[in-house]
């Protein structure tokens, strides 16, 4: 089969996909790199496929592993898997583990999934969160009043607002970086494609390779916010495949009593910079720091053209005539929202965020004589 045609699931269990994701033979991690490199647009798809091997292979330790794969053989009833489309059930054979074992769980549990026992696994484990094992994770509390920089072993820096709690290794495996966070944080995550970087929060999973932005959390109202300064970031609940990918100015808010998610722009978004020359940006200042040129005596059209390049937001007009308005002013100090404030002001206009854009509406101005 075309690896180009793959699925996540396909990959998952390709063995030689799982011996490069394991780093068990040099040519396979040699020629996945590679294959990867050259086709950027199957990188979702690899994300997928690594989170799907990830939560078969590293979620449980030795003990409850058994545990819960006697659960699920008792579940299925006596070790046969369920039918599928009228098909005869299918016998399972008892899997141990073993130096390999990370390639044998693999595989064996992704049959599973294929089958129909997935949701059968995991719905056994009820509406717990994803609990991060205790052994050799370092624990890091902001207990004082201030916000708290703490710089990871590979770069990585974060900021812990007041009462957030983060745990992790001390020493990330080579395959991938896991960091459970309960609270507000802000993440500037150092680039390293080999090893992507998973954040588990209130029940979501926040998956990069390199970039800043915050996680919010609202226990009250079991409400999750997500917001990107810079790069793209995928979030999606843990244990299920929905989820949003983001870029810079976007947030998603989660909701866990609705089980949605709803993408639109950020509280204050700003001006996108490239993520090479971005210094470490902390949420204490990042709202101060929307410095344009000054904008005067400019058509609408320009100033629209202005902003999407500035801060990588689509915005639209109802009525082209609008585009025939001129505004006179500097707004270079102001963040983005209170320029269209001043904008439509001045041209008897409103704005309405919609989604991830900004529509404008209003009558519009006539064509200048010339």
């Amino acid at each position: 089969m075309d690896h180009i045609l793959y699925s996540a699931e396909d990959f998952a269990r390709d063995e030689s996909y799982l011996r490069y994701y394991f780093h068990l033979n040099a040519e396979d991690v040699a020629y996945w790199q590679d294959w990867i490199s050259r086709h950027p647009e199957k990188l979702d798809v690899i994300v997928s496929a690594d989170h799907l091997i990830a939560l078969l292979t590293l979620s449980l330790p030795e003990d409850e592993f058994q545990t819960e794969y006697d659960r699920l053989l008792k579940a299925i009833g006596a070790g046969a898997l369920p039918s599928q489309q009228g098909q005869p059930a299918i016998p399972f054979t008892p899997l141990r583990r073993n130096k390999r074992r990370g390639i044998q769980w693999a595989a064996a549990i992704l049959a599973c999934l294929l089958l129909g026992a997935w949701w059968l696994w995991f719905s056994n484990k009820g509406s717990r969160q994803h609990e991060a094992p205790l052994a050799g994770m370092v624990q890091q509390v902001n207990d004082s009043q201030k916000r708290v920089e703490y710089r990871l072993e590979d770069g990585t820096l974060i900021t812990l607002e007041p009462g957030a709690r983060l745990r992790f290794l001390r020493h990330f495996p080579a395959n991938q970086r896991e960091i459970y966070l309960e609270g507000d944080a802000f993440f500037k995550v150092s680039k390293d494609p080999n090893r992507p970087f998973y954040i588990y929060c209130n029940g979501l999973v926040t998956h990069v390779l390199g970039t800043s932005f915050s996680i919010r959390t609202d226990k009250l109202s079991r409400r999750t916010e997500v917001s990107v300064r810079t790069g793209k970031v995928e979030v999606y609940r843990e244990q299920k495949s929905d989820g949003v990918i983001l870029s810079p100015n976007q947030k998603v808010i989660y909701e866990e009593d609705r089980r949605q998610f709803k993408v639109t722009l950020a509280d204050v978004p700003l001006p996108i910079i490239a993520e090479e020359n971005t210094a470490d940006i902390s949420p204490v200042d990042a709202g101060q720091r929307d410095q344009n040129p000054s904008e005067q005596a400019a058509s609408l059209s320009a100033l629209i053209r202005s902003i999407k390049e500035t801060y990588g937001i689509t915005i639209e007009v109802e009525n082209e005539h609008l585009l025939h308005c001129h505004f006179a002013g500097d707004i270079s100090d102001l963040n983005l929202f209170d320029k269209l404030d001043a904008i439509c002001k001045s041209i008897n206009a409103t704005y309405e965020v919609k989604g991830v854009g900004i529509l404008i509406r209003g009558e519009g101005c006539s064509p200048s004589v010339e």
